[in-house]
């Protein structure tokens, strides 16, 4: 059985930090870099998603990309998504506010909205999107045994497989410029496991979500280091 999800559906797993996982992830290099945002410049990041639950994930998903910013470029403002929202979209709730990419490009070029934002002084925002795909393999059995072998009537017996492919995607506008800059992204990959025998379980998850998302956190990073400051 294989499946699409959303990633922002199943990132909870990695809260799961006591299990160890199987996972790859493709991950660049590039830590100690400078970055080429010129002065009291800024970026925000939030995630290319309109949902209820996205408020949460959110935190999880641009939180661990922040991080590796800021951990690359420790004296580059980033900021919050929320607060990018309130002032870009005063008239608006935070779940209703524009996220998409495509729309937000559309309105680079709207005074309107370029007056509102002008205070944050924002160069780049980054918005993040992407998926997991699932696929499983797996059931249960339960097998009657006579009880002078099994008093509780019969013994139970469950495994099951999954193999996680996670790809996370970041669009990057050029506010300054009023374009897209350009697109990064960045893949993880796993297989998580559970057996249970007789209502013990014993398993582990596959973290592709954290470690994709630390991925795409570094080449973000090394684009703010690359990028020319005027273009």
């Amino acid at each position: 059985m294989m499946s699409w999800r959303p990633v922002w559906w199943i990132a909870s797993i990695a809260s799961a930090a006591l299990w160890a996982g199987c996972t790859t992830a493709h991950i660049g290099e590039g830590r100690g870099q400078v970055t080429n945002v010129a002065g009291s410049e800024a970026v925000t990041v939030l995630l290319n998603y309109m949902g209820l639950e996205g408020r949460t994930v959110e935190e999880e998903i641009v939180g661990c990309i922040r991080a590796v910013i800021r951990k690359v470029h420790p004296e580059l403002r980033v900021i919050p998504a929320d607060e990018f929202r309130r002032i870009a979209f005063p008239d608006l709730a935070p779940e209703a506010a524009p996220r998409s990419p495509q729309y937000l490009g559309m309105l680079l070029d709207n005074a309107v909205f370029r007056e509102r934002i002008a205070p944050l002084n924002i160069r780049y925002l980054v918005a993040i999107g992407g998926d997991t795909r699932v696929e499983t393999a797996g059931g249960a059995v339960a097998q009657p045994l006579p009880y002078s072998v099994s008093p509780s009537g019969g013994v139970f017996f469950g495994a099951w497989v999954w193999d996680r492919k996670t790809r996370l995607i970041a669009t990057i506008l050029d506010l300054k410029q009023s374009r897209e800059a350009t697109e990064v992204s960045a893949s993880a990959e796993g297989t998580a496991w559970l057996v249970v025998i007789q209502g013990l379980p014993l398993g582990a998850p596959a973290f592709t979500e954290t470690n994709a998302c630390a991925a795409l956190g570094d080449k973000v990073a090394r684009f703010l280091a690359t990028a020319p400051r005027d273009q």
